[in-house]
């Protein structure tokens, strides 16, 4: 069991010890949690109703939720930036890191919301056409931004 510990601390960078900014971290953490609130308020907020105390609960999620997005980028960008300038590997390795850490978990994500598309489609966002959604998910796949092309017919 220590064996695995120790492979995934290694793997998932939670060693770091004192090169961690612990307060940056607590706030990039407060950040996450605003972001939250703004897929919270898309995916619930049309069950909130446009007017009343409802209405109001969801404008203050998403107005507080986008600040967070905003913190959010701002303190990565900062963390990320002070990560390059301190790892003596170069920015190659630095991005071969990245891509292992968060790649596999946007990968079954995608495989989830694949998956919930196709048991509820209603929600889907892929294209209706079959070229243009296969398209779509390879763009994904690739962490390429949409091209015009596989937009949602």
């Amino acid at each position: 069991m220590g064996n695995l510990r120790q492979r995934l601390a290694l793997v998932f960078e939670t060693d770091a010890g004192a090169r961690r900014i612990q307060s940056m971290e607590g706030l990039r953490g407060l950040a996450v949690s605003l972001v939250f609130l703004v897929h919270y308020e898309s995916l619930f907020g049309g069950w909130l109703g446009t007017a009343g105390p409802n209405a109001t609960v969801g404008q203050f999620l998403q107005t507080v939720g986008h600040t967070g997005v905003d913190l959010f980028f701002v303190l990565s960008g900062y963390l990320i930036y002070g990560a390059v300038l301190k790892n003596r590997e170069g920015y190659p390795r630095f991005m071969e890191r990245r891509v292992r850490r968060i790649y596999p978990t946007f990968l079954v994500m995608l495989v989830v919301y694949l998956g919930l598309s196709v048991i509820v489609p209603s929600e889907s966002k892929l294209p209706v056409e079959r070229f243009a959604a296969i398209t779509y998910v390879v763009e994904n796949v690739l962490l390429l931004p949409e091209c015009s092309a596989s937009r949602r017919s």
